[in-house]
């Protein structure tokens, strides 16, 4: 981490909060309960996420032909309903017969999931690098954004007011209720209204799931990919901040940052799924 950042550990449970230990990333109340993390919490409405047979699936997809894939991904749907094969089985059953039956393209494939594998590896801490750089460059020059300059404040969520108009990155959330809690990217705080911004560094923005799989409970209207996840991540930072201020919800976006390896050669701003009403809901039946 750069040595320039402020340290986040924080301790608010003298004013009803929560202290934040950023060493082992762990939040607690006043009673020693420790709370959990967005991430954590929404795992239970998606699919476990199965590393080798998703790189194998996309690394199928990478090295095919576009149509050559359509049609294979139609005939492993189409089969789905005639066996007890899992549509991961499936994959996994296509995947070893492309490589046996033509050597050449199967050694394609072998090494192209080597690739996803190893670069699912490095993007947590190319991810890490990211954020705090940026984090940085909001600290001493505050934000533009949608035309509008931000200024820095060195504020707690208890802290902010209806007059303020300021970005202040890495902010540390929470709700009691549920014990629910996060640390928001870069939550923007223009007059009583909160507008959430969140860094995302990974390779893609899916809006589309594998054979077309939705998350479950509350949110199974929406595809089980990673643009669903992330809305309802920022939904629920939106939340507990509007929570803990008193103040409104405004806009939530991606900022899918630049990456000269993924060549993206500037941040693409992708605008959330609205998903107030089921985070609501979500956060009433987690405990």
């Amino acid at each position: 981490m750069d040595k320039t950042l402020p340290n986040r550990d924080l301790d608010l449970r003298k004013r009803g909060g929560l202290v934040f230990y950023e060493k082992e990333h762990a939040y607690y109340n006043a009673d020693g309960i420790k709370y959990t993390g967005m991430t954590t919490f929404l795992k239970d409405f998606c699919a476990p996420f199965k590393a080798d047979e998703t790189a194998k699936y996309k690394a199928i997809k990478n090295s095919l032909p576009e149509q050559k894939f359509k049609d294979l991904k139609k005939l492993i749907v189409s089969k789905l309903n005639e066996s007890n094969f899992t549509a991961w089985s499936k994959v996994h059953l296509f995947y070893e017969k492309i490589c046996e039956s033509n050597p050449t393209l199967g050694a394609k494939i072998v090494k192209e999931k080597e690739n996803i594998l190893a670069d699912w590896a490095n993007s947590t801490n190319e991810g890490s690098i990211e954020h705090d750089k940026r984090e940085k460059d909001v600290i001493e020059n505050g934000i533009t954004w949608k035309g509008k300059y931000y200024p820095y404040m060195n504020k707690t969520i208890l802290d902010v007011t209806k007059d303020d108009v300021c970005v202040i990155p890495e902010i540390m959330v929470w709700d009691h209720e549920s014990q629910l809690c996060g640390l928001i990217d870069l939550p923007i705080f223009d007059k009583g209204v909160v507008h959430i911004l969140d860094y995302k560094t990974n390779k893609k923005i899916e809006k589309t799931s594998f054979m077309n799989k939705v998350m479950s409970g509350v949110f199974r209207k929406f595809k089980d990919c990673n643009f669903s996840k992330y809305s309802a991540q920022l939904s629920g930072y939106q939340k507990m901040a509007c929570d803990l201020t008193g103040f409104e919800p405004g806009e939530k976006w991606i900022i899918h940052t630049a990456n000269e390896k993924y060549k993206r050669k500037s941040d693409a701003f992708i605008e959330c799924i609205d998903m107030n009403k089921e985070i609501e809901i979500a956060f009433k039946t987690f405990r």
